[in-house]
């Protein structure tokens, strides 16, 4: 690989350039050209456009080298039509530009050999781009054809753009932005016309990088150094570039490659503004600076098995370049067509979750991910999307294995016994290890292991809501979440108030029994009492009641948190409080409307105390083994 500041004219040594089909095509605007042209004319600077990545192709003895467009493409199209345009613009003292015109032909022609007598176009755009580019560059467009409401061709709006810009006539509309009409109709004037075209064409003046990369030319080092200097290469462009040139080098017919391009990559990846727009969104979190497609591809990695459990995320092009490389026709396409099959599953089930969103316990699918979004737990996307894949045409297995994959997550969350560097390790194993399914097993906890953190499960009452939760109460909000989800679908049955199936994840954790009880919660205003109503020995009182403050039995979900003075109230003037924001079955049913309900004059008065948590965990917990299972 080499790199080098250049002038314009370097294209004079290059053969034909082509532009690959699946690169995207000339898509700038009026914005990119009027700020090009502006830069351009600017005095006193040593201008700089950007780079140009070529990679330079092996010819035969006796055949004209060849180039192909890596990146650049836009600016490289730019300059050529800015050219073309100076050149056909320029009529008084022509005379002096002699030098010039030979070389301007020079960068924008070739001939197959010294006996060709044609000038061929040298930059060879893609099928989408090639017949008008080649119209502007041999000078057979007709510029009063050409509608800036209707033309539909980026090289043709180009071509128009710089032309009005350049010669005399009515200046070009400006579509929406009349602002800039005042800018368009001072006309750029005849002297420096020359000069920018004198300028363009002069190889001491080194307006760009050109970058020259050869067949041995490692993926990963490109790669890392076109980003250390600043150049827009996406490991993603990288790939794509590495896959489709693969079948070409392996004789595949090009329409055949193209077809292939347009009904895989170009179909998932580029196929509209919202397909782009959702694969070049950048992840947040661990994932910080890594967009969708990268995801993905590294996920695709991990499902075929060249991505290894001790393998790099920096080392990935590298790891693609070495698999793409030992294909063959056949397992190329073959591998081509699983990328878009993953894309599409990707898209469609690995989305995240946000706190507007409304969940429903029966959509297995968004319930998983939700689960996972929450944690930040992403190691796990490769199985998902073999799963998917897998049994595409078999729901029951599928939901049945995505229903173990999250069993194991949150037990062992709540279970405390949760660590994330375990997890990609076992990603592989569920996926490529006969015994990975074993392996899941053995990692769930046990029914008696999960009862026991179900009744001492650490988590703190917040200000805050689910969006901003301690993440040490992540476990028991979830948990109770879809606790009050899983009985709305099950157990609550014909009542109005809680019919609805779908709720926001839009809740602050609530201790009843508060974790500071100490003011108004006593042994002398709640009696510290056993399940058969004998008081708890004086020098085990507070441990018994500690103990008890912390099960899933004393904890549930409001609409609005609870100061802290609220919070820490007696039980009667905190049940008041509390019911504005009772909107869930797990408070309503299960603590306000017994204790409201009650008679005045009741012996046994209904309180809240170790004897209701005991019960209400009891009863929370035969549900929750439900919700998750251990086969």
């Amino acid at each position: 690989m080499i790199a080098e500041a250049r002038s314009f004219t370097f294209l004079a040594n290059e053969g034909p350039v082509k532009v690959p089909y699946f690169q995207r095509p000339y898509v700038w605007n009026e914005d990119n050209w009027e700020d090009m042209l502006s830069y351009l004319l600017e005095p006193g600077m040593n201008h700089f456009i950007g780079s140009i990545i070529l990679k330079q192709t092996e010819a035969q003895s006796g055949r004209t080298k060849q180039a192909m467009v890596v990146d650049g493409q836009q600016r490289l199209t730019t300059i050529s039509i800015l050219l073309c345009a100076l050149n056909n613009s320029i009529d008084e003292g022509r005379e002096d530009l002699v030098k010039e015109v030979e070389v301007f032909n020079a960068c924008m022609f070739y001939k197959k050999d010294m006996f060709d007598t044609n000038a061929h176009v040298k930059i060879e755009h893609s099928k989408a781009d090639r017949q008008h580019f080649q119209a502007v560059i041999q000078n057979e467009i007709n510029l009063d054809e050409i509608d800036y409401e209707k033309c539909e061709s980026n090289i043709l709006l180009c071509y128009k753009y710089f032309t009005d810009r350049l010669g005399p006539g009515t200046p070009p509309t400006s579509r929406g932005k009349s602002e800039r009409r005042t800018s368009l109709e001072n006309r750029i004037s005849i002297g420096d016309q020359k000069k920018l075209f004198c300028n363009l064409l002069n190889p001491v003046k080194k307006i760009m990088v050109i970058i020259d990369l050869n067949s041995t030319d490692s993926e990963q080092r490109i790669y890392d150094t076109l980003n250390g200097m600043g150049a827009r290469l996406t490991g993603a462009d990288t790939i794509k570039h590495q896959l489709f040139q693969k079948a070409l080098d392996l004789g595949i017919d090009s329409q055949e490659v193209a077809q292939l391009y347009k009904d895989t990559w170009e179909s998932v990846f580029a196929c509209d503004d919202k397909a782009q727009a959702f694969w070049t969104t950048v992840q947040s979190g661990e994932h910080f600076g890594r967009d969708n497609m990268e995801l993905l591809l590294k996920d695709i990695a991990v499902v075929k098995g060249f991505f290894k459990a001790k393998s790099k995320n920096r080392d990935i092009l590298n790891i693609y370049w070495k698999y793409i490389n030992a294909l063959d026709e056949r397992s190329i396409k073959e591998f081509t067509r699983d990328i878009a099959a993953y894309a599409s599953i990707y898209r469609e089930k690995i989305i995240p979750t946000n706190y507007n969103d409304a969940f429903s316990f029966n959509d297995y699918s968004r319930r998983l991910q939700h689960i996972l979004n929450v944690f930040d737990i992403r190691a796990f996307t490769p199985y998902i999307l073999y799963l998917y894949h897998k049994y595409a045409d078999d729901e029951r297995t599928l939901k049945t294995e995505l229903l173990r994959l999250e069993t194991m997550v949150m037990r062992k969350y709540i279970c405390n016994l949760q660590k994330n560097a375990d997890n990609f390790r076992l990603c592989i194993d569920l996926i490529h290890d006969d015994n990975g399914m074993f392996k899941l097993m053995g990692e769930t906890p046990t029914n008696e292991d999960f009862k026991t953190s179900l009744r001492s499960i650490k988590a703190s009452s917040s200000n805050n809501k689910t969006s901003k939760a301690d993440p040490y109460s992540k476990p028991a909000i979830l948990t109770l979440f879809w606790l009050e989800l899983y009985r709305r679908n099950t157990r609550y049955g014909p009542d109005k108030r809680f019919d609805s199936d779908l709720l926001r994840y839009d809740y602050s954790l609530e201790h009843i029994m508060p974790i500071d009880w100490t003011s108004n919660w006593g042994d002398d205003t709640i009696p510290i009492l056993d399940d058969d109503g004998i008081a708890i020995e004086a020098d085990k009182k507070y441990d018994y009641r500690n103990e008890h403050i912390h099960s899933i039995g004393n904890l549930t979900l409001l609409k609005r948190p609870l100061n802290k003075e609220v919070s820490n109230y007696n039980f009667n003037a905190k049940a008041y409080r509390m019911r504005p924001f009772a909107n869930l079955g797990i408070t309503r049913l299960d603590i306000l409307e017994p204790y409201f309900s009650q008679k005045n004059d009741s012996e046994d008065k209904w309180t809240w105390d170790e004897r209701q948590i005991r019960k209400r965990a009891d009863l929370m917990i035969e549900d929750i083994l439900k919700i998750w299972p251990r086969d």
